[in-house]
């Protein structure tokens, strides 16, 4: 049975570290200052590294921002569904 296409279609990349390349990078990571967010900015990092915000590979430009509230589209054009906001 095939998958359906990720949204945007350009699949998903495959970024899993193994065996040196993950040592190296754990311990690079050590090195690096800490941040603290919050659980929702933790669950956006997450989404964006298992690739639940495909087709994006990082954060959002602004231009990008600006057009899904606009109008749905990223400014490729790339259809965007938004979601409500609901309050805290």
């Amino acid at each position: 049975m095939a998958l359906v296409e990720p949204h945007g279609g350009r699949g998903l990349l495959e970024l899993l570290l193994e065996g040196e390349a993950l040592a190296a990078e754990l311990a690079r990571a050590q090195s690096l200052p800490k941040v603290r967010v919050s659980s929702r900015e933790k669950g956006d990092l997450i989404m964006l590294g298992i690739g639940g915000f495909t087709p994006l590979e990082g954060f959002m430009s602004h231009a990008d921002w600006a057009g899904v509230c606009d109008g749905m589209k990223m400014a490729s054009g790339l259809f965007w569904p938004t979601t409500p906001s609901t309050p805290a």
